[in-house]
């Protein structure tokens, strides 16, 4: 068949185990002569050249004549993908396919050519897809033979559309039913809550973990790593301690869907660089940082900058096994050498805790986040992953900040539900709207607290002879995230301060009065651009103002209202450190 040609012929080029090698030594040791690769690949010189010549006739290499010491055909590899599958098979198609002539006998009985124009006009004005029709023509052609007659025609191909219609009617039912077995959040939602799934179409809502129970973030326990290890032997080196953390990271990211987060990690490299210099601890978190690079994952780095607050509380060997004196002096002295490091990683963002008002110095190029530890609220310790979200020690202690994660976001567009509400009424449509999603986060809770359901959790080996849990899914949390804070306040009062305080307290009075459901929740703000576009999609329909994602910087007595995350933004020129910390902010983001 004429459409498979260049297939077959690229595939024949490449039918044995030899021509294969030629390629490969091509593409690995680049332009080569006949002498070059019979020689190097111990192949016959005549039989060299005989598969050479195929794979240029096939397109695979091209051939030039070159002078290297004398006139020499030197063999290049031409950039090709050559795909055999389904999906491609499926593409071939005719370019210049003739259509079969036959006549046909008409309903008045005399004899005609048969026009293909006219036989599916009445087809294509019924509104009938044109590739439909030419799909159909296609088979129907196969049963055509001369002088048939224009009824016969018509059922066949009416019945041959028919065929296909049944057949995707039944590919559709069989994919529902195969995918009503799986145990996902759209299909729970789907049964029990259909209101979550409209809610979420119309873009009132966005629901944005519909699959299987995985994380969507999630906050690595460097304290465990360095007490059990992840293979059973604890870490006694840096080199030893990075690579059980690569372990670890490698190892959850069978559950972690986006962001991993890696809190206080100048504290717990700490103990490690006692007899260390600076240019080996540069070596050595250089090396750890480009393996991170190397893998399609993205990583948050948090540094503890000054004495976080907690460690008054913990035993002197918290972060510390080998219980030497100066280990915390040292973390903060490492922290210049850390970030250095840090700069040099693809995909590792930087988080500068600070626990104290006098700052840092440090020189970073990159757009990172700073947060100020400082105000009460933040106290006695809180995990960030980002703009995106904050991780409130408040529910279980200073140090379960650590291995838990966010399994689920719902997300509410305050302006869709202020523009369905007049301003005296907007407090009552909000209390309903966001009770509901309590409620919808309370239904698919069902999936990941359900150990008969659901096991995602993920165990490490420990020296100590025991195995140790590392991941588990119900230790993780929901989060509600407003959207159009600032939009809405906009739209609905003159007065833009007050109304963001009555959104904002509102939400936590209904989290506080409804929000014990046996999950932990908490309140952010939405800043995933994927959301804030579909969200501005839906918005633009109704003539709503557009969302934007880093417009509501709010006023430092509002921030701890949003503990789930919030983060304001600020240019790097613009920026004073000394007098952030002064204020009652807790996270921001310098930009370039």
């Amino acid at each position: 068949m004429e459409e498979y040609k260049d297939l077959i012929k690229k595939l024949k080029a490449v039918d044995n185990e030899v021509k294969l090698s030629i390629l490969k030594y091509l593409v690995n040791e680049g332009a080569k002569s006949i002498t070059d690769i019979s020689k190097d690949l111990n192949i016959n010189f005549s039989t060299a050249h005989k598969y050479l010549e195929a794979l240029e006739k096939a397109g695979l290499i091209t051939s030039n004549q070159e002078v290297r010491n004398r006139l020499k055909r030197i063999f290049y590899v031409n950039s090709f993908n050559i795909e055999l599958s389904p999906t491609k098979l499926s593409s071939v198609r005719k370019k210049n396919g003739k259509k079969p002539s036959f006549n046909i006998i008409l309903a008045d009985g005399t004899v005609a050519k048969f026009n293909e124009d006219n036989f599916i006009k009445k087809y294509i004005e019924t509104g009938l897809p044109q590739k439909t029709i030419d799909n159909t023509l296609e088979v129907m052609y196969k049963k055509t033979y001369d002088k048939m007659t224009l009824i016969e025609l018509r059922k066949i191909f009416e019945d041959t559309l028919i065929d296909r219609i049944n057949l995707i009617n039944s590919s559709l039912a069989n994919l529902k039913r195969e995918e009503s077995k799986k145990r996902t959040y759209l299909n729970l939602l789907s049964i029990t809550k259909p209101d979550a799934i409209s809610d979420h179409l119309t873009g009132k809502i966005f629901i944005q973990n519909l699959e299987e129970p995985e994380l969507l973030n999630f906050v690595h326990d460097l304290r465990g790593i360095s007490i059990h290890g992840v293979s059973g032997k604890s870490p006694k080196t840096m080199k030893d301690f990075f690579e059980n953390i690569i372990k670890a990271i490698e190892r959850s990211s069978e559950y972690v869907k986006e962001t991993h987060i890696i809190d206080g990690f100048n504290f717990f490299i700490a103990p490690y660089v006692e007899n260390m210099t600076n240019e080996e601890l540069s070596e050595t978190l250089d090396s750890f940082f480009s393996e991170i690079s190397k893998k399609k994952i993205k990583l948050f780095f948090s540094l503890e900058v000054g004495e976080p607050d907690y460690i008054k509380k913990v035993s002197v060997d918290y972060y510390n096994t080998k219980r030497y004196i100066d280990y915390k002096k040292d973390a903060n002295k490492i922290i210049p050498i850390i970030i250095k490091s840090i700069e040099k990683s693809k995909n590792s963002m930087l988080i500068l805790k600070i626990w104290d008002k006098k700052g840092i110095d440090f020189e970073y190029s990159k757009p990172h986040y700073i947060a100020n530890m400082n105000p009460e609220w933040q106290k006695p310790n809180a995990s960030y992953c980002g703009k995106t979200l904050r991780f409130d020690s408040k529910w279980k202690g200073f140090n379960k900040t650590v291995r838990i994660g966010e399994i689920q976001n719902i997300s509410l567009n305050l302006p869709y539900l202020a523009n369905e509400a007049k301003e005296k009424e907007f407090e009552s449509v909000f209390e309903k709207e966001f009770s509901k999603v309590i409620q919808y986060l309370e239904t698919v809770s069902e999936l990941f607290l359900n150990p008969a359901i659901v096991k995602r959790t993920l165990t490490f080996k420990s020296e100590l002879n025991i195995r140790w849990t590392y991941l588990k899914i119900e230790d993780c949390a929901c989060s509600i995230s407003l959207a159009g804070i600032e939009e809405v306040s906009e739209m609905l009062g003159k007065n833009k301060k007050e109304m963001r305080k009555k959104i904002l307290e509102l939400a936590n009075r209904i989290l506080e009065k409804e929000g014990n459901i046996g999950i932990r929740l908490q309140i952010k703000e939405e800043f995933l651009p994927q959301i804030i576009e579909r969200f501005n999609k839906i918005n633009e329909k109704k003539g709503l103002n557009e969302i934007n994602e880093k417009k509501c910087n709010l006023n430092e007595q509002f921030q701890h209202l949003l503990r789930g995350g919030h983060a304001c933004f600020c240019n790097r020129e613009d920026f004073n450190l000394k007098e952030f910390l002064e204020t009652n902010d807790g996270l921001i983001y310098i930009e370039d």
